[in-house]
């Protein structure tokens, strides 16, 4: 009887299961519904090259319910305004610039006349949401949008920055015009009586859906001219690509209503609200189905759980230990100043002392995880009574001073105030001063 019941269930249950993954087929299913939503798609970028350095904006397309592997920003953000050839740099991609969480991305498509980049990232995160691209077609003159985005201009009210999702500011605007413009190659762009200043370049326009409708790309104060570059010229640029990046465009969703332009020759049409379009009420019963098996289910299992437990009283579970956690003091002054590498420019407090690697639950000084000659944990500083010390963690590339000498794993050396090291090579180069 037992095993009737167990099949009865695992029956009942699959069902539920093909019920309601059915459902998706009549709703849509995309994270981000509003602008403000729009924000969890978006990263700050910054590319360098030697002492020349660009940094801006931009957002995650791909399908919004699998993790994002593909970032939309402006060409000139990747290339630095022609400054360098885009083969020869790597931009990266922050998630927070606080906390030195970032992945350093590769140049998948790119179009300087139109000002479009797209980026791949080294492997797949679900630390942003990708955005849902809304075709010119679907965009109205004098329609609201917002413009979202790391703005130079918002920094200068405060030197505090994180650059991640609670650092991202959204200006409103509208869409004034769309015009063909010369300067990108008469690509379609949108004149836009909001702001761009630098570092918005290559975020977001978005509806008030959240749907990406163009790309900030260009402001000026003086002319009062700002510009975002459409989304169709993005979705030119990839639709060749559609099936590996797996964007969504606005068209493609649906509610199991057909798109009210395919029903164009119709000669009646249902009035809005109307319970008797096409799909609605073959929605409807597939939800009430749905919900009437789920509940079936539901008291079946319940029924079974109960009947096995009748006989059997709880146990008390055991109270959790205390922990005591001692916060060690910090060396205040202390830092680790990056000369040269992926992390050029970039300086970081060590207290009493930190990590060096690419795993970011183990380091406080992470490299992009596609760092070349850099090991998951490579080095570490700490602090002594006299200064500092540093120690190899059995890298496989070393880690070498700057008199030359190289490190014997595990064996700590001390390192005066101001000296050199390499980590991997005479490419990752720092300097410890305290």
């Amino acid at each position: 009887m037992k095993n009737f019941i167990k099949r009865i269930a695992c029956t009942v249950l699959a069902l539920a299961a093909l019920m309601l993954c059915s459902i998706s087929a009549f709703a849509d299913t995309v994270k981000v519904t509003s602008d403000i939503d729009a924000i969890k798609g978006v990263v700050y970028i910054e590319t360098h090259s030697g002492s020349n350095g660009v940094r801006g904006t931009g957002f995650a397309i791909g399908d919004p319910n699998k993790q994002v592997e593909y970032i939309v920003t402006n060409a000139h953000v990747v290339t630095g305004n022609g400054s360098w050839s885009a083969r020869n740099v790597s931009p990266m991609i922050y998630f927070s610039y606080a906390t030195n969480d970032f992945m350093r991305a590769s140049v998948y498509k790119i179009d300087e006349d139109k000002d479009i980049a797209v980026l791949k990232l080294p492997e797949p995160t679900n630390k942003r949401t990708s955005l849902v691209l809304c075709p010119d077609s679907d965009v109205t003159l004098g329609e609201d949008a917002t413009a979202i985005g790391y703005p130079a201009d918002a920094d200068k009210a405060s030197s505090d920055h994180k650059y991640d999702l609670t650092d991202v500011k959204v200006a409103g605007c509208k869409v004034a015009k769309k015009v063909p413009n010369s300067h990108y190659n008469n690509g379609l762009v949108y004149d836009i009586d909001g702001h761009i200043s630098g570092g918005n370049s290559g975020g977001p326009l978005v509806n008030k859906k959240g749907q990406v409708i163009g790309i900030n790309t260009y402001g000026n104060t003086q002319t009062e001219l700002n510009y975002a570059v459409s989304s169709d010229e993005l979705i030119k640029l990839i639709s060749g690509n559609k099936a590996e990046i797996g964007y969504v465009l606005s068209t493609e969703l649906t509610s199991g209503i057909p798109n009210e332009k395919d029903n164009s020759d119709n000669k009646s049409k249902p009035a809005s609200g109307d319970s008797n379009k096409p799909g609605s009420s073959a929605a409807a019963v597939i939800i009430i189905i749905a919900a009437v098996v789920v509940v079936a289910a539901a008291g079946v299992i319940t029924f079974m759980m109960t009947k096995k437990n009748s006989n059997h009283k709880p146990k008390a579970a055991p109270a959790p230990a205390a922990v005591q956690v001692s916060a060690p003091a910090q060396s205040a002054g202390a830092m680790l100043i990056c000369e040269k590498g992926l992390l050029a420019g970039r300086t970081f407090p060590i207290g009493n002392g930190a990590v060096i690697g690419r795993n970011t639950q183990k380091c406080g000084v992470c490299f992009p995880v596609d760092a070349k000659g850099v090991s998951g944990v490579h080095c570490e500083l700490r602090k002594t009574a006299n200064g500092y010390e540093i120690v190899d963690l059995g890298s496989s590339y070393g880690t070498t001073l700057g008199s030359g000498q190289k490190l014997t794993p595990n064996v700590p050396v001390y390192i005066p105030n101001g000296t050199y090291f390499m980590v991997g090579g005479p490419e990752q180069l720092f300097q410890i001063k305290y």
